[in-house]
Parts: structure tokens; C-alpha cells; sequence
């Protein structure tokens, strides 16, 4: 039981388990999403899945003499993926469409410049309130309820992220489920805060 005991206190002793439905995504607006779209905060509250980032190298080899060795050449970010459930008028559609089409206009396919078009977009993770890590209560494992606020685990900036890609949404007759449109993000970087 010793063992049991000292598995549960080491979790304790760091707000408990991560769970991975406690987040939320924000898209600061830009000028083109503040002037066509208003609130684009809004877009939170349909944010199914989130991605946190991961931070890898590309490689060389290096060799002086004898057998070759990897060396860290520069950095590679993964693209951002945000799935979003679709709303009845599909303004979140509209929304991302309207973006791309203000990045490279179809009717010529001349980009605009960079600074136009990115926005930070930020990622936040949330540990589970419960008594055990509000300061001052000493009941431990119950969920709290009322004016207890979840503390943010952990933050991530996407600097000047843009989406690069909207997926197709696919309409069938033989589905009556709840729409849902994945987007993937660019970025120059991505920061923890």
C-alpha cells in the first residue's frame, strides 16, 4: 500500500492528473477579423480539440573524421490543428473561408503581405479544481463547485499563425451528426508562458 499511497501524494502534489478536455483555444483578432467578423473570441466555445505544441530539429550530419554524427541545424515547428464543431449557419466556415480568401484573393492569387493576415492564437490548459489544490482546504479528491476557478497549467502562444489549410466538411443523407471543420495553422513560433 506504501507504494499506492506515494503514487497519489506524487499526483497530488502536482494538481492531480492532466486531463485532456480541460482547455480552451483564443484567436486574438487581427484587423481583418476585427473589421468582418467581430468577436472572434467566440470561437473558444467551439474548439473540440487543440493541439500543445511540440518543438523538434531538423539535423545534419556532421563528421570530422570517421563515423558521421547528428547535429542540430535548426528548428521545425508542427503545423497547429484546431477542430471546431460547427454552428447552424456555419459562421465559423465562413469565417476561416473568408480569412483565406483575404490571404490570396482567387480572383488573382496575389498574397498579401504577411503582417495583413497573421494573429496569435493561444492555447491554454487547465488543472482540475478540486480541495485539494485551493490553499487553505484540506479535504482532498472532491471536485469544488460554485466560485472556485480552474488554474491554468499551462499556456502556449502561436505567434503570427495564419490558416494555411481549411479540410472539407463532408454532407451525407445517411449522417445526421454534428458538423465539424478541421483547420491547420502556420506559425513563425510558438512561446510557453
Amino acid at each position: 500500500m506504501a507504494f499506492v499511497d506515494k503514487f497519489l501524494s506524487h499526483y497530488a502534489s502536482h494538481n492531480d492528473f492532466s486531463k485532456a478536455s480541460r482547455f480552451e483555444v483564443i484567436i486574438y483578432p487581427n484587423f481583418f477579423l476585427s473589421e468582418f467578423f467581430g468577436n472572434v473570441v467566440d470561437l473558444r466555445l467551439q474548439c473540440e480539440t487543440a493541439e500543445l505544441p511540440g518543438y523538434n530539429f531538423d539535423t545534419v550530419d556532421g563528421r570530422v573524421y570517421g563515423v558521421t554524427y547528428s547535429v542540430a541545424a535548426r528548428p521545425a515547428f508542427s503545423d497547429l490543428r484546431l477542430t471546431f464543431i460547427c454552428a447552424g449557419d456555419l459562421w465559423e466556415k465562413q469565417l476561416f473561408d473568408s480569412w483565406q480568401e483575404y490571404i490570396m484573393p482567387k480572383t488573382d492569387y496575389l498574397p498579401r503581405y504577411r503582417e495583413e493576415y497573421v494573429t496569435d492564437i493561444e492555447v491554454r490548459h487547465y488543472y482540475e479544481v478540486t480541495t485539494s489544490n485551493i490553499t487553505g482546504q484540506a479535504t482532498v479528491g472532491r471536485p469544488l463547485v460554485g466560485d472556485a476557478k480552474p488554474g491554468i497549467s499551462y499556456r502556449a502562444k502561436f505567434i503570427e499563425a495564419f490558416p494555411y489549410t481549411v479540410d472539407p466538411i463532408t454532407l451525407s443523407w445517411a449522417d445526421d451528426g454534428i458538423n465539424r471543420l478541421n483547420v491547420g495553422f502556420k506559425y513563425k513560433n510558438w512561446v510557453s508562458l
